[in-house]
Parts: C-alpha cells; structure tokens; sequence
C-alpha cells in the first residue's frame, strides 16, 4: 500500500497506491504524498512496521540526529502533507547507525503483541524500543516525567564496523528466527534471535573487500545477496543457520559467554570486586541498620544498578540512567 524513501537531503518520500490521474490524463497506480525533511542528519533506518490485528500500518526513521520519528499513514495526504507523529531521542552521546523491526513475541519476557525495534549504534550496542511508547517530543533533553521507551541494551557484535543494515530472514517453522546485518565495510555476518547479547549468538565474514552498499535476503531466506561498492560485485551466499546454532552451544550456556568479557575472566581481580560491589547493593536494599536475617536472591533492585556502575568506574547521565531503569529518577534541578 505504501512506498517510502529517504533521500540524500535527509528526507522522507512517501508514496501511496491508489488511482491518480495526471494533468496529462495518465493514470498512475502510485499516488506521491510528499516529502518531510524529518532529520537534520543522515537518515540510517526506514521501515515499516504492519499491525497485524489491527491492520493498521507505521512507518518509522531513524537518523544521524539520534532521533526515531513515526509519521501518522493515515492522516498523511497529498492537500495536506505528510505528518509526523512523533519524534523521541533514542541516544545521548551515541551514534545511530541501523533499523531493525523484530519479529512479535521475539524478545523473551516481553508482551507479544509490543512492537519492538532495534537501533545498532556506533559504540557497538544494540538498543531494544518499544514504538508503541513513542509519544515524546523532538527535543534532546529528557522530560522527567517521560517514562523510557528503551527495553534493553545489548552487545552487538564487533565485528570491524556496527551493523548498518539489519534483516529478520523469513520464518521457516523450526521455531528459531534469524537475523542478517551488514557493516559499512567488508563484513555481513547472521544474528541468533532473540538478541541477548551474547557474542556466540552472532558471526560474520568479509564479503567484499571494500564498501557493502546493499543487503537483500531471498523469499525463503536460504540465501543473501550482497552489493558491493568499487569491486562492481554483486555475491550471493548461502545461510547455514545449524553453523551458528553450533557456535552458540560451544560458547556455552548462561552467563559463561558473559564472563568471558570481563578482563580477567572468572575469579580475576574485577570479577571478585564486582561480587563484593553485587553483595553490598543487596545489602542497602534491605536496609543496611538492621539485624534481621538476610536473604539472598541473587538479584538486585534497578535502582541499584547506576551505584554498581559508577562503583566500577562507569558514570551514566541521567539520560542512561532512565533507559537503564526505564522509569529514571528526575533530573537534579
């Protein structure tokens, strides 16, 4: 029902196929509504996001500007314009670099019918959002009474450049879903979803020995197509989904892929100071002045987690800290 572009003056296109008749007495399918100049920088994502009980379809941008814009489709005319719906920071310091829409029900723990979409950024991390949550204003400082839109941040890989481009390859009924990326030079790798971060879950090679200007994935997902830049090449590859699965159950189960990331592996000097740090947050959330017995869960309020951060020599603003907790403490006046 809708076509939509981004240009090079960091607009956004949209055309809509419904009967139109030119001045000269053609009649053309497609029908242009206009176009939005929705960024101030370069746009990286244009996608659109298909309701399936409702029917209702969005379309959402995301550009170099750290914003992630959704246009109102069905109030959007050729009389009147496109319109915007909203538009919301996703980032503070990072930079945006991918789209990616994920598949309803993907993410474990969260709501089936939540439209989830992920941003890849330039400091190698994956930020899940909820769209649905996108009723904030163009603005870069965070309202205090504006709940997160941010589900989770994920490792994503590192693989030379972030992922610039993301595709979810199609369902084959096995129960597992896929994802296919590629970096602004060299590599196209495949993701295991759900997103976790866990650098097993993913892998990539150097397909081109320059620029990767496109990405395509067959109707039945066993095969990608890749264009390249300078080297004139178009490649075609072969997904082999089972090769990843079997990376994945080598790098081990639970939080063995995760320790592996810490300098000094398991049982160093910083793992042992961050369980020092783990323990003493469950101790202020049960009250430090109490002689009751304690009860260890092995868990930790939200709320603890920025004091863990800075404890270890990481200090978030208060931009982080809401998308850390989603409900973030107000910013000190």
């Amino acid at each position: 029902m809708y076509i939509a572009m981004g240009d090079a003056q960091n607009c956004v296109g949209i055309y809509r196929r419904e009967r139109n008749v030119l001045e000269s007495g053609k009649e053309v399918p497609w029908l242009y509504l206009g176009r939005y100049r929705s960024h101030h920088a370069a746009i990286v994502g244009l996608t659109f996001i298909a309701d399936d009980d409702s029917g209702i379809i969005r379309l959402v941008s995301l550009g170099h500007d750290r914003v992630l814009v959704e246009y109102d489709l069905a109030n959007s005319f050729a009389a009147t314009g496109i319109v915007v719906r909203s538009a919301v920071t996703v980032e503070q310091t990072a930079m945006p670099c991918g789209l990616l829409v994920l598949p309803p029900g993907c993410q474990p723990g969260e709501d089936p019918k939540r439209t989830l979409v992920v941003s890849s950024n330039d400091e190698f991390k994956f930020k899940v959002l909820d769209v649905l949550g996108l009723t904030g204003v163009h603005d870069e400082r965070p309202l205090p009474s504006q709940e997160s839109h941010c589900v989770q941040t994920l490792l994503a890989p590192t693989y030379g450049a972030p992922p610039s481009y993301l595709q979810v390859l199609p369902d084959n009924n096995s129960g597992k879903r896929y994802a296919v990326y590629n970096t602004p030079e060299k590599v196209v790798g495949l993701l295991k979803l759900p997103l976790d971060g866990n650098p097993n879950c993913a892998m990539g090679l150097i397909a081109h020995p320059g620029a990767v200007k496109g990405l395509c994935v067959s109707h039945d997902g066993r095969f990608v197509l890749t264009t390249g830049g300078y080297d004139y090449g178009i490649f075609l590859w072969e997904v082999n989904t089972s090769a990843l699965d079997g990376l994945a159950m080598m790098g081990g189960t639970g939080i063995e892929p995760f320790e592996a990331l810490i300098p000094g592996g398991k049982g160093g000097d910083f793992y042992d100071e961050m369980r020092d740090y783990f323990y003493l947050a469950q101790l202020r959330s049960q009250g430090e002045d109490t002689t009751e017995d304690r009860e260890v869960t092995g868990e930790i309020p939200l709320d603890e987690v920025p004091d863990m951060l800075r404890a270890l020599g990481y200090y978030p603003s208060n931009f982080d800290v809401r998308d850390l907790v989603r409900f973030g403490p107000n910013p000190e006046p």
